[in-house]
């Protein structure tokens, strides 16, 4: 494990760690938040917080063509040869998931929905694996037609529906829909979560899907490549499909020792090129090794062979990675949740200690000056809520726009660009298609809703910095009617995370939904369409039928059936754009309308426990000792203690 990592894991720990000492004191002055009306003990939500900070996990998707290497690499990676089976034939059928366990096991989940536990190892074969999915045996067995017929002068006679026939009869479906693995490797004991996602490019469509339903959960990408052949049009077109919907990639190039050094170099040059060019990337990281080579040096114990492979350094660069991409920002999240938490001690451990120096009189004037600031928070909070909601209720309206003119406008456009674009086809681009119409419908869309987008993110930005600014007010307002000095009350931290607010960011977030609903919505009915419905074996094989009188025919037969096949998609598609972009508009704002009201009612409620304890000392004049003033002192000592280490930890190091 490298320095690096392990100083990452030092300050998680240690992050940790003192929110565990937080939540001590929280529970020995038994303080209580209250969270959405529920009151729940302080000490519990940063002992939960201090677990989730240990238990990070973090999802990374291995995708690429189908016969790359990713099965292999994962073994490599995992130093397990035989765990997940391989082959040189195109070989993974379904998602498989890799999780930490100190124990192997594994389940398997059919698409019927029937949970299979307990699947030995030995038996993944049987679910995650099919045979054929690069097409070859449908392929040559139709070019097999084909050529028999040109012998006899026959080829006009080829009918299309014999073609779709023989392509209905070599589909191919595979059983396990999601099969999770549990091992003790120690890549994945530091929460990682690896994904082996079945190959794009496979015959069957359901795969292709799989991986795009999958992959917006990920965190991150592990783009594998190999470069003989030289990366494919299937793979740059999903390359720039994957762009909107991860933003992290790791590019792998596999197999790197069926080539000499010249060659090595010239090929990895190449792909680097053709990777800025769809992806934009000024510099995308990009790694070439063996897996191969890898495992067998590994067995041997040859040292030199293992740098070789390339391997040792792509896991270094992983582990940085990670660190960069999930390791940092995780840290400041909960190290800025238990600050807010901190600041609430603190004012309370502040207003008591004032209260015990107090005589009895004056402690209640000071009580009674500070109810009608209380009582203006506590309104001034509804009415903020109150507003949100009704914004809330609104989404609908400010995503939709009036009178729906805009939705059924892009709808019939949207339709009719894309039947021009199909038109336009020829064989390479019919062959295709489930990775370029999604793409030109995704672009087509993305144009024409960036003033809509636009609008949108403008309306949410005016209102986050109105409901903020308004929140600080209230509890400008508030402490400045406590009758009590308490320097650490101050806005919550919760807030402070939002006060960025990145338009662009969010247009683009926006934009990745609807992506994500032209992929699933399109890609599925188009690949379908080619596989059960046969036109994929036309497809596959229209090349061969170049100089026939037969071709446009056939290519005719395709667009048309092309065209039935999205008719319905096309038609729904908005209705789905607009009502999954509703969605997340809702979920955007309702997560700011959550948050709003968890930082003023915890920092209110708190304010309105610490009082009820002070009154509590009003009958009590004289009574408290000096040890509990003592033991006040030491948790102001001890609260002042780990505001700076909480503080040094959100540093810019972090």
């Amino acid at each position: 494990m490298s320095d690096v990592l392990q100083n990452h894991q030092q300050i998680q720990e240690r992050a940790a760690g003192a929110i565990r000492r937080l939540a001590e004191i929280a529970a020995a002055r038994g303080s209580r938040t209250t969270i959405k009306d529920q009151v729940i003990a302080r000490s519990d939500l940063l002992r939960a917080s201090a677990e989730r900070l240990l238990r990070n996990q973090f999802t990374l998707a291995v995708v690429g063509e189908f016969s790359r290497g990713k099965s292999s690499l994962i073994n490599a990676l995992l130093q397990a040869p035989e765990l997940l089976p391989t082959s040189i034939k195109p070989s993974t059928a379904a998602i498989t998931v890799l999780q930490y366990a100190p124990e192997p096991r594994a389940s398997v989940t059919l698409k019927d929905g029937t949970l299979r536990e307990n699947v030995p190892l030995t038996s993944l074969r049987d679910y995650c694996t099919a045979p054929g999915l690069d097409g070859s045996s449908l392929r040559a067995q139709i070019s097999g037609t084909i050529a028999r017929l040109r012998q006899q002068n026959r080829v006009d006679d080829l009918s299309y529906e014999e073609v779709e026939r023989q392509g209905q009869e070599g589909a191919l479906r595979s059983s396990a829909q999601v099969v999770n693995v549990w091992y003790p490797a120690p890549l994945l004991a530091d929460g990682i979560v690896l994904v082996d996602t079945p190959g794009i490019g496979s015959v069957n469509p359901e795969h292709g899907e799989a991986t795009r339903a999958f992959i917006h959960r990920a965190d991150a990408v592990v783009f594998l490549i190999n470069t003989d052949p030289v990366i494919s049009a299937s793979e740059c077109h999903f390359l720039t499909f994957l762009q909107d919907y991860v933003s992290r990639f790791l590019f792998v190039i596999t197999k790197i020792d069926r080539f000499e050094e010249a060659e090595r170099r010239e090929s990895i040059e190449y792909t680097r090129d053709v990777i800025r060019e769809f992806s934009g990337m000024a510099d995308p990281p990009l790694f070439p090794l063996s897996a191969r080579r890898y495992l067998e040096a590994r067995a041997a114990g040859d040292e030199r062979a293992l740098r070789e492979s390339g391997l040792p350094q792509f896991l270094q660069a992983l582990q940085l990675f990670l660190i960069r991409e999930r390791g940092h920002s995780f840290i400041r999240e909960h190290v800025t949740g238990a600050l807010t938490h901190l600041s609430d001690l603190r004012s309370a451990v502040e207003m008591e200690l004032q209260g015990m120096r107090l005589s009895r009189g004056d402690l209640e004037r000071r009580l009674e000056a500070t109810q009608p600031g209380v009582r203006m928070a506590r309104a001034a909070r509804n009415r903020i809520l109150a507003r949100l909601s009704d914004e809330l209720a609104g989404v609908p309206e400010l995503v939709g726009g009036e009178a729906d003119i805009l939705w059924i406008r892009l709808s019939a456009t949207i339709r009719q660009a894309t039947e021009e674009e199909i038109d336009r086809y020829g064989w390479d681009q019919l062959r295709q298609a489930s990775e370029l119409i999604p793409i030109f419908v995704r672009d087509t869309l993305s144009q024409a809703l960036n003033d809509r987008l636009g609008q949108v993110a403008g309306r949410l930005g005016s209102i986050r910095r109105q409901v903020i600014a308004e929140c600080r007010q209230v509890m400008d307002t508030m402490a400045s009617k406590l009758e009590f000095q308490i320097e650490s009350l101050r806005p919550p931290r919760e807030l402070e995370l939002h006060l960025d607010f990145d338009a662009g960011t969010f247009i683009g977030d926006l934009k990745k939904v609807g992506t994500i609903t032209v992929g699933s919505t399109l890609a599925l009915s188009i690949g379908t369409a080619f596989l059960f419905g046969g036109i994929g074996a036309v497809v596959m094989v229209g090349g061969l039928l170049a100089g026939t009188s037969i071709t446009s025919m056939f290519k005719n037969r395709v667009r048309n059936e092309l065209r039935q096949a999205l008719a319905d998609p096309l038609s729904t598609l908005m209705d789905s754009v607009r009502g999954n972009l509703t969605e997340e508009v809702r979920r955007h704002l309702g997560e700011f309308r959550d948050d709003v009201d968890q930082a003023l009612t915890g920092t209110i409620s708190n304010v309105d426990e610490t009082l009820n304890q002070l009154r509590a000392q009003v009958g009590q004049e004289g009574a408290h000792s000096g040890e509990q003033e003592q033991a006040l002192q030491r948790q102001r000592a001890e609260l002042a203690e780990l505001d700076r280490e909480l503080s040094l930890l959100l540093g810019p190091g972090v």
